[in-house]
């Protein structure tokens, strides 16, 4: 994952190649994460869902609200400032549950966070991100409400019905090539976004320079403040980093998809210099973490319960 960002900006014909795959990939990959939802271990999680519940709160309402605030004080262009807060109001990356895995987090609340989130983004981005704090973008609320309706809501559709024609069982015994799909699907996406970017590194080095520090910063800033606001308040590292990686990891994709053709190019040109620390940031995760969360005496958030 992480040498398939350097390829797309080293073969720039092949990101061309893929530039009409880039939208079916996204709604794919909104298929496969649905599509491995356990129904049990979902509903184990929201029969305790005070932490699932602060979760959503934090992601969808409060974080884009406090990245406005601090862009609102900046001189950072207008369309870069429309990208942080799109960033911070969107729901969490769609690989997560698959993150959380590698890291030894929760894997059942990433999963029901992943799949709440995103089921409710079109309802929580337009309005806060275009009513409330009034980001100038080519789309209206109501529009970018249809764009992220049709396009989360059609893909939970195709996952309930391969759920109901295969069955739960077969699909858990073909979970590790759903995988394997999702992996593939993930490179094709960062390639095709790559299209034409590379030239903008060449032709604007230091502006590009500056976004995918800029990038880094919010992906490292949103997981550390996360982590600590949910620690303070569970006092559980196996919680708190477990919510944490959810308020990172943010998805970026399901934006691009809603915004093609109603954004700046500047926005579509930062999601996309912010695949780096999407891509690689894990690596470095999960080294850290075995040390953070060894020994792991914690039980899931799926068993703790409490708020």
């Amino acid at each position: 994952m992480v040498l398939s960002v350097f390829i797309a900006l080293a073969v720039q014909p092949l990101a061309a190649l893929l530039r009409p795959a880039l939208m079916p990939c996204v709604w794919a990959l909104l298929v496969f994460s649905m599509v491995r939802l356990d129904r049990k271990a979902f509903l184990a999680v929201l029969a305790k869902p005070a932490r699932v519940g602060l979760a959503l709160t934090w992601m969808l309402a409060v974080t884009p609200v406090i990245m406005w605030g601090i862009v609102s004080m900046s001189t950072l262009d207008p369309a870069v400032a429309a990208a942080l807060v799109l960033t911070a109001g969107s729901s969490p990356l769609m690989s997560t549950p698959a993150i959380g895995l590698i890291l030894g987090l929760d894997v059942a609340f990433l999963l029901a966070v992943l799949v709440a989130a995103t089921l409710l983004l079109p309802l929580t981005l337009p309005v806060v991100a275009l009513s409330l704090l009034g980001l100038e973008l080519e789309t209206s609320a109501v529009d970018l409400t249809l764009r992220l309706g049709a396009l989360v809501g059609s893909a939970a559709v195709a996952a309930w019905a391969v759920r109901g024609i295969f069955g739960g069982a077969r699909v858990e015994q073909y979970g590790k090539a759903l995988d394997g799909g999702s992996v593939l699907l993930l490179l094709i996406f960062a390639v095709a976004l790559f299209d034409g970017v590379t030239a903008r590194l060449i032709s604007e080095p230091a502006r590009m320079a500056f976004w995918i520090a800029l990038s880094f910063a919010v992906y490292i800033g949103q997981l550390l403040l996360s982590a600590a606001l949910f620690g303070l308040l569970w006092r559980d590292k196996m919680a708190a980093w477990s919510a944490a990686v959810s308020a990172g990891c943010r998805n970026l994709a399901v934006l691009i998809a809603a915004l093609a053709g109603a954004a700046d190019d500047d926005i579509i040109t930062y999601f996309a210099l912010a695949q780096f620390p999407i891509y690689i940031m894990p690596s470095i995760m999960k080294w850290g973490l075995a040390r953070t969360l060894r020994p792991a005496s914690a039980p899931p958030i799926s068993e703790a319960g409490g708020s």
